[in-house]
């Protein structure tokens, strides 16, 4: 018979509960936000939707932005959300989204609930810009959008998409194809140009209003091929500068992956050294985010036409499509390792890039 005194089982197997840190999230890269004026239903004044339904539900069918997310949601596949916010006026646009802004930044792409004004694109570009976001808009003008184009596309500025129709609605179809990038795919990232969009009708342009367009960085959807076996698609796929909008989407992402990478690794770790080990640990961070590029097919194996950096040199080949180079730690300043600081790494990055147009030579022989 037992007696009334026993012994912990611990004593033997002992079980304790360590809870994970929080971890840093990743930006809402396949999110769109549209700005308005119209009083929604919610007692806040930004929501997100999962489906057109939410958004009949507090707007109405009247509203520009429901138009516009009827438009978003439609696309195939279904975007998985929408944002939406309401501001007192959209006179100034510029003042809207920074008050938007100023409360959330969980999305990448922003659009208005109107048509926004050429004086205004700049302004919001150049915002865009410095917060790392995309701005999305559609001109109905096609002349005063190759206007806008020229004279953009020489500033520096790649976080723009315009896109030339009849129908400013078109915002939200564009921005719902665009932003179905699937980096946690192998093969996940999507070029816009020769793409279809749901729900819109294309816009009759003749071929030197697509050369103009084109020029001047602007997208259009138009019908191609024959007129009795016409097909309409999306061209040409631009943001802003000449660079296109999977590529600045893309980067902008790897940017925040290797961001949100190190700052967890960091934080995960109870000490990342001040050694080389150390900078190896970062480097394996920075690495895991690459990595992920990879497999999306953002990154590739590639030659480096860039200045020489550490072991590469000017046309070298990148056979992981990137080099990560630091500068040593041993050779660190004093004053600066006393602050903790870690040596600055340097990324390459070549980019994989997307075939748009092909040239073929038949040479028939009877």
């Amino acid at each position: 018979m037992a007696g009334s005194l026993t012994l912990p089982i611990n004593m033997l197997v002992n079980v304790s509960i360590e809870y994970q840190a929080k971890l840093l999230s990743r930006d809402a890269f396949n999110r769109l936000l549209i700005v308005g004026s119209t009083t929604n239903g919610r007692a806040t004044d930004t929501g997100i939707y999962t489906s057109i339904d939410g958004v009949k539900l507090d707007y109405g069918v009247e509203a520009p932005e429901y138009t516009i997310a009827q438009k978003y949601f439609a696309q195939n596949p279904k975007p998985r959300d929408l944002m939406i916010a309401t501001v007192t006026a959209l006179t100034d646009p510029l003042a809207s989204i920074g008050e938007v802004s100023a409360k959330t930044l969980g999305f990448y792409a922003f659009c208005f609930a109107g048509e926004v004004a050429a004086a205004n694109i700049q302004g919001l570009a150049e915002w865009a810009q410095s917060h790392n976001r995309m701005f999305m808009t559609v001109m109905t003008d096609d002349t005063e959008a190759v206007t806008t184009g020229d004279a953009l596309k020489e500033l520096g500025q790649y976080h723009y998409c315009i896109t030339y129709h009849e129908d400013y609605d078109t915002v939200g179809a564009v921005a719902g194809m665009a932003l179905d990038q699937r980096y946690d795919k192998t093969d996940g990232v999507k070029t816009l140009h020769l793409k279809s969009l749901v729900s819109v009708v294309s816009t009759d342009i003749s071929q030197t209003q697509a050369a103009n367009l084109k020029a001047a960085c602007i997208n259009y959807y138009s019908d191609y091929g024959n007129p009795d076996n016409s097909l309409p698609i999306f061209a040409n796929g631009h943001a802003g500068g000449g660079k296109f909008f999977d590529f600045v989407m893309g980067f902008d992402w790897l940017r925040n992956v290797i961001e949100t990478n190190v700052f967890n690794g960091q934080r995960l770790r109870r000490l990342t050294p001040q050694t080389d080990r150390g900078m190896m640990m970062i480097k394996a961070d920075i690495v895991n985010g690459l990595e992920e590029a990879v497999k999306a097919g953002l990154v590739a194996p590639g030659t480096w036409n860039g200045a020489a950096l550490g072991e590469i040199e000017t046309y070298d080949y990148l056979p992981t499509g990137y080099y990560v180079y630091n500068e040593s730690i041993r050779d660190q300043p004093q004053v600066i390792r006393e602050q903790r600081i870690a040596p600055p790494f340097t990324i390459l990055v070549k980019g994989a890039g997307a075939i748009h147009d092909t040239d073929i030579t038949l040479i028939p022989e009877a």
